[in-house]
C-alpha cells in the first residue's frame, strides 16, 4: 500500500470514529483469507453497513475489486453499499456526510 493511501485511510478511520461508526480496515486484501479484492473498509453504524474501496488519484480497481463492488451494490441503504472513495471526497464533505448517514438510527 502506498503511503498516500495509508494516510488517506487513517483520515477516514478518524472521521468514522467521530461519527460513531465502527470501522474495519483491511490494509491489503491479498493477505486476507477469502476472495481477493475485498473492499478496504467495512463501516457499520446504527443506520447500516457500507463497504468502501480507497483509491488515491486516478487509481483503478482490480478485477477482484470490481466483482466485490458488483455483488455489494444493491441494498436498501440511504447511501450506496459499495463505492470508491478518493481524497477529493474528503475535501467535498461526501465521506463525512455518508458516515453521518450510517451513524444515525433509522
Amino acid at each position: 500500500m502506498r503511503r498516500a493511501e495509508a494516510a488517506f485511510g487513517r483520515q477516514v478511520i478518524r472521521r468514522a470514529r467521530r461519527a460513531g461508526v465502527l470501522a474495519h480496515w483491511c490494509l491489503d486484501s491479498r493477505y486476507c483469507a477469502g476472495q481477493r479484492g475485498f473492499p478496504d473498509l467495512v463501516l457499520a453504524g446504527q443506520g447500516g453497513t457500507i463497504f468502501r474501496e480507497l483509491k488515491t488519484g486516478a487509481g483503478d480497481t482490480s478485477a477482484g475489486q470490481d466483482l466485490w463492488g458488483w455483488m455489494l451494490r444493491s441494498g436498501p441503504l440511504p447511501v450506496p453499499a459499495w463505492a470508491i472513495w478518493r481524497p477529493a471526497d474528503l475535501e467535498s464533505g461526501l465521506i463525512e456526510m455518508q458516515l453521518r448517514m450510517i451513524g444515525e438510527t433509522r
